[in-house]
Order: C-alpha cells, then sequence, then structure tokens
C-alpha cells in the first residue's frame, strides 16, 4: 500500500504531576488506566482518557506496541478513538489489514463488518491517501471483483463515489452490469454520479467482439434510456458523439428510442463546445425526419385522349409532296 510512512516517537512517560497534585481526572485514574493497557485489557475510556493530554499521550507511545494492539482493535468498535489517535493509523503496514478485513467482509455480504473496517481507513486518512489506498485495493483484487455479489458491488462503488474524484480504470469493473437487476439498480442510482451511469448504459448498449450481453440486459438499458435523467443523457450524448466512428449503435439507438428529437436537440445544444460544430451539425440532421416520397396512384379509368384534327392536314401535306415528285420525274423522262 502507497502511502508515506510516519514514525511514532517513543518516549519514556515523565511521571510528573499537575498543579494539583495527580494527573487529570479522578484520583488514581490515569495510573489505574496504564495498568489496564500495561494488563493486556484496556478499554476505550483508558485510552481516551491518557491520549487526551500530553503526559498520558507520552506514556502511551512509551508502551506503543502494547497499546497498538488494543487499539487497532477497539478502533473498530469505538470510531471516537480516531481522531484522537490519528497518526497511529498512518504508517501503511497498520492500514492493510483494514483494508484486507474490509474487502473480505464485502466478499461475505458481511456489510456490519465492512462498516467497521473501511470506517477505520476512511476517518483516518486524508482525502488523497484514502483513494490511493481504495484504487490499490481494486488493483490487487481486480479479479475477484465480478464474481462479486450484488450488494457487495453496490458498497464498492459507493465507497467509490466518497473516495475517488471521479472514475478510473480500477473502478470499470463495477459498472458493467451483470444481470438485469444490477442494470436497472446502476442506472437508477441517484447516488451515483450521471457520468457513470451513462458510461454504464453505454457500456451496455456497446458491440463487443469480447462478451456478449443478455438481451434482458440490453432490453433493460434500452427502457431507461426514453426516461433517463436529464444529465445522465447528456452524459451519454457526449460519450456517444465521441465514438461514433466505432460505434454507431449507441447513437441509433438515441434515433431507435421514442425520445422527443426536440429534447436530445436541446441536450446536443447543452453541451456546447464540448462537442465540435461538424459533429454537432452531423447529430443534429441525422434528428430530421426523413421525408418520403408519395407517388400518386393512377386512377381505375383512364378516358382516351381523342385524337387530333390536325392528322388530316399532315396526310394531305404528304401526298401533295408525293405528287409533286412523281410531276418532276415525269417532265425530266420527256425531255
Amino acid at each position: 500500500m502507497s502511502a508515506s510512512s510516519v514514525k511514532l516517537p517513543v518516549v519514556v512517560p515523565p511521571l510528573t504531576v499537575t498543579a494539583s497534585g495527580t494527573w487529570p481526572g479522578e484520583p488514581g485514574a490515569a495510573s489505574e488506566a496504564l495498568l489496564h493497557i500495561d494488563a493486556g485489557f484496556a478499554g476505550a475510556d483508558d485510552l481516551l482518557l491518557l491520549g487526551g493530554f500530553t503526559a498520558g499521550m507520552d506514556a502511551l507511545l512509551a508502551r506503543s506496541e502494547i497499546v497498538w494492539s488494543q487499539l487497532r482493535c477497539l478502533a473498530t468498535i469505538h470510531s471516537e478513538l480516531i481522531p484522537v489517535f490519528v497518526d497511529w493509523f498512518l504508517p501503511p503496514d497498520r492500514v492493510q489489514p483494514y483494508l484486507i478485513a474490509a474487502f473480505d467482509a464485502v466478499a461475505d455480504e458481511d456489510i456490519s463488518a465492512w462498516k467497521k473496517y473501511w470506517g477505520v481507513v476512511s476517518k483516518s486518512q486524508q482525502p488523497a491517501v484514502l483513494a490511493d489506498y481504495f484504487l490499490t485495493l481494486l488493483r490487487t483484487r481486480r479479479r475477484e471483483l465480478t464474481t462479486l455479489t450484488g450488494p457487495g458491488r453496490r458498497i464498492l462503488r459507493r465507497a467509490a463515489v466518497n473516495c475517488l474524484f471521479q472514475a478510473t480504470p480500477e473502478v470499470v469493473p463495477l459498472l458493467f452490469p451483470g444481470n438485469v437487476g444490477e442494470c436497472e439498480e446502476i442506472l437508477r442510482d441517484e447516488l451515483l454520479p450521471a457520468k457513470w451511469r451513462a458510461f454504464s448504459l453505454a457500456a451496455t448498449l456497446k458491440t463487443s467482439k469480447t462478451r456478449t450481453i443478455p438481451r434482458e440486459v440490453d432490453a433493460a438499458a434500452r427502457a431507461f434510456l426514453p426516461v433517463a435523467p436529464t444529465d445522465v443523457l447528456r452524459e451519454y450524448i457526449l460519450r456517444a458523439q465521441h465514438i461514433l466512428t466505432d460505434h454507431p449503435e449507441l447513437w441509433n439507438a438515441v434515433l431507435d428510442s421514442p425520445l422527443s428529437r426536440s429534447v436530445v436537440a436541446e441536450r446536443i445544444q447543452e453541451l456546447g463546445e464540448s462537442i465540435s460544430g461538424p459533429r454537432k451539425k452531423l447529430l443534429l440532421d441525422s434528428l430530421k425526419p426523413v421525408l418520403s416520397v408519395s407517388v400518386p396512384l393512377l386512377p381505375m379509368f383512364v378516358e382516351p385522349t381523342p385524337p387530333t384534327p390536325t392528322w388530316k392536314l399532315e396526310a394531305l401535306l404528304y401526298l401533295g409532296i408525293i405528287a409533286f415528285v412523281f410531276l418532276i420525274l415525269g417532265v425530266l423522262l420527256l425531255i
């Protein structure tokens, strides 16, 4: 696990007293708390009491190993210990067991155990370090992500939303729906970012040679498209136009859906400069209805056209020309 290692100082506790002559709290309470720790059965109250003032914390640091063996267990039950002892949870080798236990709890669908172990990590780490730990966990357990049950995958998706700044390749396996139930759950989960839901929708409708989408899952995705929230539809259109050449089926799903053309056009315009001018024109043109050329049917009965009266004049003209030719030939023969 990657995170900056923090070395805890070990000092000999100064057994000094306060101005009142005792350590804070009831007379002898701090000394009794130390006895509990040394005996190996400290309670959360003992740790909170000693961790609440400098001399007490110094005494705990002097017993670092024995204190940690008790603190690491108590912190999963008493989250109030974490802010006081947050520095104790910073070394990576101390965080890793919680991460492993948390993932195992997910695999077992033990939500309460997940909350205990993951709660220690999430409450003790800075956001950037927490994100790094979570991504490392997904990378090392990648092969198991697709075999987790629906509740386990849901837990990890929600954790990803809470600790990651954006979806990364490590999260992608959690966004591919394994069945129709998970498909509908992801698409309709309002706690997931619109971009994540749009990715899941596109991943379901995209044709792939390496995997086969069950018909019922594909049908569920297509049924969601016409009722998708505005932000999800906008993100889906943005993703579809980016890979329009390689995967036109994503845009065809929009054209084949009962979505109003005007609604789709509004979503395209809202994307503004996220879509280039030529591509935007191409998308908008594809929304225009195809004009059908109607051919009028021929009438059942067509009245014959009467012959034009000029045919008699043409016949007389031809006869006159023929007679004139024969007359010339006769004259030539007499000569």
